[in-house]
C-alpha cells in the first residue's frame, strides 16, 4: 500500500515532471530550429563574402588595365622617339649629301 505522504509528494511533483517531459520532447525540435537558423546565417554571410571578393577582383583588374595602358603609352613614346631619331638621321644624311653635291 502507498503511504499518504508518498502519494502527496508524488502528486506535487507531477506538474514539474510534466514540464520536464515537455522540454525533453521539444529539445530536438528546438535544436533543429537553432541549426537551421545558424545555417541560414552562414549562407547569408557566404553570399556577402562572395560579393566582397568580386569588388576586390574589380580593383585588381583595374590596376592591371592601368599598367597595360601605361605600358602602351611608353611603347608609343618609344616609337615616336625612334621615328624622330630616324627622321633626324635622314635629315643629317640629306644635308651631308646636299653639301657634297
Amino acid at each position: 500500500m502507498v503511504k499518504p505522504v508518498d502519494l502527496q509528494d508524488n502528486l506535487s511533483k507531477t506538474q514539474l515532471l510534466e514540464k520536464v517531459q515537455q522540454l525533453h520532447k521539444s529539445t530536438p525540435e528546438e535544436a533543429q530550429k537553432q541549426f537551421a537558423q545558424e545555417l541560414q546565417k552562414k549562407v547569408s554571410e557566404g553570399k556577402e563574402r562572395v560579393a566582397d571578393r568580386a569588388k576586390s577582383d574589380k580593383i585588381i583588374i583595374h590596376k592591371d588595365e592601368k599598367k597595360q595602358k601605361d605600358n602602351r603609352e611608353k611603347q608609343e613614346l618609344k616609337k615616336q622617339n625612334e621615328s624622330k631619331k630616324n627622321n633626324e638621321d635622314e635629315n643629317d644624311e640629306n644635308q651631308k649629301i646636299d653639301y657634297i653635291a
